[in-house]
């Protein structure tokens, strides 16, 4: 019989050494439901999860300090009365959650620790820190300081620590000093200063914390230092006993998520199935099929080309590489078209193995439509290196690929002839014709819907189909009858990538899952058609299949569609998307967007614009029209980040919400404590029942219950562009009650949303929600961390203040100022301001509504304040409910002869009452029925009681409405979705 097997021992200095002898129980004290190793998020980004107790013993274990029996035990003893501190220390050690990963060489680390303790020391004399002696109380904020200003001393200016302990500290510098804060010095952080208080010092310096410091004995001060510099500490949220706050180390957003293990797929050698892959070889470097998926939305909204003489160009655009490239001749041009199709063969950017830099896109892959400079950049470092490896001047010539050679080149070759004999323009008249009814409608516009022009999205998939089977060479389909099989897939994908709602799309292994790739001889490398596939040349093939693949759909098809088609959804259709010819969009759209500029513009001087963007913050915005049932709605997308040239780069700067976020927070803060100046205003459909149910139950204590109720419903006309602009920031100012404001940003990192049996595969990420909160500066506020309530969700970690920004009353006030007065948009190629209302799009719009029409409830309408009467406004949308008829007449005659001074004027036809009434001689719509319309609801006319409307849904489909997911776990979102 063999010798029995031996377990491998583990490594000094690992977490899971002494926590195995010590034999702790961290649930003994029934604070948790759940043990701190299956933590639903700290799991996803540590190692190791430990209770404090847990870490403190095991940290004394490592050095055999007798007090880890001690404070294995502590508290946990059966004594009918115990001491408070003991108490308190007790709820500390088993409530207090520490995560941390594996620390590969802990004798360096230590040895580092020592030499950065000699250097702190020298600057401090006076400092006992690592002088084993006993710790007291004044050693726990010291243990504390030098956790400060060893973190700043890692940190070469101008970099500064993320740790949440430096949150408020400057390094003192020439600036620093320049700005008045060098009287901020600290004692005990030699070259540092504070800027504000750190609530999560204040914490860490309490008693209870100065309290356990002293019970870790001789030691103990390091053992703290390596707390809190070498993992993060999580202490049980004020506000729920499920979520936690961080209170230290590196915040959890920043912290990069430990590698899950993914099950292993077989894998079939025959080339038969582009889809299957061999995980157990898969590069981490190299983007999954399934996780690339193609930018849909980059199609959406495009502008028509125009020729020399003015006319819509239809077919590619100029700017695409197939037409830049016109020398047929030139082999060089089809080297540089390859270099397009197959990046990755290249080493140029690519969507396989690059990673998104979110300075250059804010969508989930970058747009190649424009690869000149990164092709002229990468010559010229190769040519740089060869010539400094061969001592040459001049490199020797570029070579393609070993793979590209041969049939690959002739082929796209063939592609470039093919595209160049193409008349797009005629295939798309023959497949996408105008038709001959819907002519007239240029003469009477009003009369027809927007949406009765657009192409039939089966026509767009004709003309689409249609291009890729001419201009495609067949022999990129492969061969014999699967020639025929892999080009009907591509089609068929073409089809539902066309046909597939607003926010969806399609992956590029939903594409290739049925592609036969063996079928396709230009895959194969040279000279070996008759040799056995393997499992290294499958994985080249389809590597250089999917780089095809995804060039023809991201690269090909979605320029093609948006050089010829506005791509738009509608007011009425939700998800569904509209395809228009770009000249019959340009006749739609052309006199709508006169009659915008001459109502709600004024033209600017391009050079008086571009000299007002360069003193201010924030750019200008663009504005698209989106298809009313009659004429269109104007847009403008004040989230859009513009580019801005930065140290030579064009880069991505912010957007105009970013910019005027300060004043949003600000705002909101005001908000909360002047809901008086708010009138009757609602944020939502869901606060009218509360409302509502508040006015019946004090009616019916009054006694007035069962006595009629008289309703007027009025609808403002244009109400975001006819605010007068002076009067708005008059009363916005006027609610500044603080001279000064801090702004502070939070996180809360909530469980990923997977369920099931597959949640231990899938690779899975935390939900992350960032937020701001502002408060005055001299109120000392720990309130943001209370906000991050789990709300009944439980397992949420709440982190922050990750960021602190000072903002003065006046500093608001002008870029209030400045948003609503100076609201640059371009259109075409020329700036506008708006001279009226209130920019659409902007965060603020809503709120600065609402408060100026409270202001008007409070001058004007101060007759609907009676206890027998109830006004709710939702943004424009007025009701009133009342028991005397005389209040409604009053409050709907003064609203129709409307209000100057608001710029306040309501549309006479949408008015609506449930009784008669005359207004100037026309009789006021009346409701018939029992039910009350009001915002998508029905609200019964005696008993206010409410439902939903089913008006809003008779002429809807509801599929227009979905949202089908086609990833590999749909399941996932449409849990989401249905649980919203």
């Amino acid at each position: 019989m063999g010798s029995k097997r031996k377990r491998p021992e583990k490594q000094s200095g690992q977490v899971g050494d002494s926590t195995k002898k010590q034999k702790i129980n961290s649930a003994s004290s029934g604070e948790q439901e759940y043990s701190c190793a299956n933590h639903p998020v700290l799991k996803h980004y540590f190692r190791h999860v430990l209770t404090l107790r847990e870490y403190i013993v095991s940290q004394l274990a490592l050095t055999e300090n007798p007090r880890a029996e001690y404070l294995s035990q502590y508290g946990k003893s059966a004594e009918p009365r115990k001491n408070h501190r003991v108490e308190t220390i007790k709820t500390l050690l088993d409530t207090s959650i520490v995560g941390l990963n594996d620390v590969q060489n802990r004798s360096s680390l230590h040895e580092r620790r020592a030499q950065d303790l000699a250097v702190f020391t020298q600057q401090l004399p006076s400092s006992t820190l690592g002088n084993n002696t006993d710790p007291g109380d004044s050693l726990q904020t010291e243990a504390i300081y030098f956790v400060i200003w060893l973190l700043f001393r890692r940190h070469q200016p101008p970099a500064k620590p993320q740790h949440l302990l430096c949150q408020g500290f400057e390094r003192l510098s020439g600036a620093t000093a320049q700005n008045g804060i060098k009287e901020n010095a600290i004692a005990g952080i030699p070259g540092v200063v504070y800027q504000h208080a750190n609530q999560h010092v204040q914490a860490l310096t309490s008693s209870a914390w100065c309290s356990l410091l002293s019970l870790l004995g001789r030691g103990g001060d390091l053992i703290m230092v390596d707390l809190l510099l070498e993992s993060c500490l999580f202490v049980p949220d004020v506000d729920s006993a499920k979520s936690l706050s961080q209170l230290s180390g590196n915040p959890l957003t920043t912290i990069p998520t430990i590698p899950t293990v993914e099950t292993t797929k077989r894998v079939s050698t025959d080339g038969n199935d582009a889809s299957k892959t061999n995980s157990r070889h898969h590069d981490p470097n190299v983007r999954k099929l399934s996780d690339i998926r193609l930018v849909r939305n980059r199609m959406y909204y495009s502008k028509p080309a125009f020729t020399s003489r003015g006319c819509v160009k239809l077919g590619m655009h100029s700017i695409h590489v197939l037409e830049r490239c016109r020398n047929l001749d030139d082999i060089q041009e089809t080297v540089q078209i390859m270099k397009y199709i197959f990046p990755r063969q290249f080493k140029l950017h690519n969507v396989f193995t690059f990673v998104r830099d979110h300075r250059e896109t804010a969508l989930p892959f970058k747009d190649y439509t424009l690869r000149e400079t990164e092709i002229r950049q990468k010559a010229e470092r190769s040519q740089a290196e060869v010539a400094v490896k061969w001592k040459a001047d001049l490199a020797p010539k570029p070579v393609l690929p070993r793979r590209l050679r041969g049939v690959a080149f002739d082929l796209v070759q063939l592609l470039r002839k093919l595209h160049h004999r193409c008349s797009y323009t005629e295939l798309l008249k023959h497949h996408c014709p105008i038709s001959t009814e819907l002519q007239p409608m240029y003469a009477s516009q009003k009369q027809f819907s927007s949406t009765d022009l657009a192409t039939p999205v089966s026509c767009v998939s004709a003309f689409c189909q249609a291009v890729i089977k001419k201009v495609i060479p067949r022999g990129f389909w492969g061969t014999g009858e699967m020639l025929e099989h892999n080009q009907r897939v591509i089609l068929q994908m073409t089809d539902q990538f066309l046909r597939a709602r607003k926010f969806e799309t399609l992956s590029l292994d939903e594409i290739m899952s049925t592609l036969k790739v063996s079928a396709m001889p230009w895959l194969a490398p040279p000279q070996t058609a008759d040799q056995k596939m393997s499992i290294s040349d499958f994985e080249k093939r389809k590597e250089l299949l999917a780089e095809f693949v995804y060039y023809l759909f991201d690269s090909f098809l979605m320029p093609l569609v948006r050089s010829n088609f506005h791509i738009t959804e509608s007011g009425v259709h939700r998800n569904r998307l509209f395809y228009f010819r770009q000249d019959i969009w340009q006749k739609m759209s052309e006199p709508a967007m006169a009659e915008l500029k001459a109502k709600l513009f004024e033209e600017l001087k391009t050079e008086k614009v571009r000299a007002k963007l360069a003193s201010r913050t924030f750019g200008f915005s663009h504005v698209r029209l989106l298809p009313k049932a009659v004429g269109f709605r104007p847009i403008t997308n004040l989230r859009r980040r513009p580019y801005v040239w930065q140290n030579g780069k064009r880069i991505l700067g912010r957007s105009i919400n970013s910019a005027i976020a300060p004043a949003f927070q600000v705002l909101n803060y005001e908000k909360s404590t002047h809901q008086v100046e708010l009138g009757c205003s609602l944020f939502s459909v869901g606060d009218i029942y509360p409302k509502l149910k508040e006015f019946s139950t004090r009616q019916k204590c009054a006694g007035r219950g069962g006595q009629p109720l008289y309703f007027v419903k009025v609808d403002v006309q244009a109400c975001f562009d006819t605010v007068p602009q002076e009067h708005l920031l008059q009363v916005v100012t006027a609610l500044l009650s603080s001279e000064e404001y801090h702004v502070e940003k939070h996180a809360e990192v909530k469980p990923p949303q997977v369920v099931g049996q597959r949640q231990e595969v899938l690779k899975t990420k935390a939900v992350i929600k960032f937020n701001a909160l502002a408060r005055p500066a001299n109120r000392l506020g720990h309130e943001g961390l209370e906000s991050h309530e789990a709300n009944g969700q439980g397992n949420v970690i709440a982190v922050g203040p990750l960021g602190h920004q000072s903002h003065n009353k006046h500093a608001i006030a002008d870029l209030l100022r400045e948003h609503v007065e100076h609201n640059i948009v371009k259109i075409g190629r020329k700036y506008y301001r708006q001279k009226n209302g209130i920019p659409q799009g902007s965060v603020l719009s809503s709120l600065l509504c609402n408060f100026f029409y409270g202001s008007l409830e409070k001058d004007v309408l101060k007759f609907t304040g009676r206890a027998d009467t109830i006004l709710i406004r939702l943004i424009d949308d007025f009701l009133l409910v009342s028991l005397d008829q005389g209040v409604a007449i009053r409050f709907l005659q003064l609203m129709h002869l409307g209000i100057p001074d608001y710029g306040l004027s309501v549309k006479a036809e949408k008015s609506l009452t449930n009784f008669d009434c005359h207004i100037n001689g026309q009789q006021v719509p009346r409701c018939h029925n029992k039910e009350f319309p009001y915002c998508g609801l029905l609200i019964d006319s005696k008993t206010l009681d409410i439902k939903k409307s089913a008006a809003t849904r008779i002429n809807t489909n509801v599929a227009d409405s979905l949202t089908v997911e086609h990833a590999s776990v749909p399941g996932r979102t449409f849990r989401r979705k249905a649980l919203k």
